[in-house]
């Protein structure tokens, strides 16, 4: 292994060949930079983001790289996802561990209702 960023896309290639998101049963896709977040629900058939959240957007206030960011990120996407009638995902934590913004994502996106 040359770097993290390879051993991470390793990872993540590895968890993608057993998670697959369906219209059913979409994807929550994470990712993280050094100083942002950035969450999509995608469903893998038809090849289409469903909805998305990231500490991007102008209308996103405060610090962005922090655990607290990541949980408003996740309820974000959790309320977008709602709106187009999606209940159920399955967690692409791409080759990050869970733990941190990544756990926080997930942790906002229940808070919003969803079931992971």
């Amino acid at each position: 292994m040359r770097n993290r960023h390879e051993a991470r896309q390793r990872r993540h290639r590895r968890v993608r060949k057993k998670i697959r998101g369906t219209a059913a049963r979409p994807r929550l896709a994470v990712f993280r930079s050094n100083k942002h977040v950035y969450a999509q629900v995608i469903d893998d058939v038809s090849g289409r983001t469903l909805a998305a959240a990231s500490t991007v957007e102008a209308s996103f206030d405060g610090a962005t790289g922090t655990v607290e960011a990541a949980k408003k990120v996740g309820k974000l996407v959790g309320e977008r996802a709602k709106g187009e009638g999606i209940e159920t995902v399955v967690l692409d934590r791409g080759g990050f561990r869970y733990h941190g913004r990544i756990a926080g994502v997930a942790d906002g996106a229940r808070e919003s209702g969803l079931v992971l």
